[in-house]
């Protein structure tokens, strides 16, 4: 496993902070940045969620 994160960290130093990529059918993203993480999975969770945005959610923006 490390060495996949090895290899996955010197992919990110040559293309950017998200890299996606196709592997046997299996579709892979690899996400090399703190700050992106946390725009994807705190800040637009909900485009991804089927459940409905929730009430501070939307009082928030």
């Amino acid at each position: 496993m490390v060495g996949v994160l090895k290899m996955g960290s010197g992919i990110c130093d040559d293309t950017g902070e998200i890299v996606y990529s196709r592997l046997f059918s299996q579709d892979i993203v690899i996400l090399n940045s703190e700050r992106v993480a946390r725009d994807l999975l705190e800040r637009r969770s909900y485009n991804y969620s089927t459940r409905p945005p929730s009430l501070m959610r939307v009082l928030d923006l």
